[in-house]
């Protein structure tokens, strides 16, 4: 049962990879402001710096589900191509 170890992978995927995830996680920290300023008009009455507070956090709960689905559907999306590129389902 062993298994020819499998080749690693090219500087450009690994680069191609990094980029990739910086991407990601730009998109999530913009993603996080802009929640982060809707939240603030639905928290109730507070301080200003506690209105704040409680929006960022609650923003950073809807980014991290939204950073999830982002790398469920990258890693989808590369095994779709690499099905793709060697000629379909087997």
């Amino acid at each position: 049962m062993n298994q020819p170890a499998a080749e690693p992978p090219a500087k450009c995927c690994k680069f191609a990879e990094l980029a990739a995830n910086l991407v990601v996680l730009m998109a999530t920290g913009v993603f996080w402001l802009f929640m982060t300023w809707i939240c603030y008009g639905h928290t109730p009455d507070a301080p200003e710096n506690w209105k704040w507070g409680l929006a960022a956090y609650t923003a950073a709960c809807i980014s991290g589900i939204f950073w999830l689905a982002a790398q469920g559907f990258r890693v989808a999306l590369m095994d779709y191509r690499r099905i793709k590129k060697a000629g379909g389902p087997q």
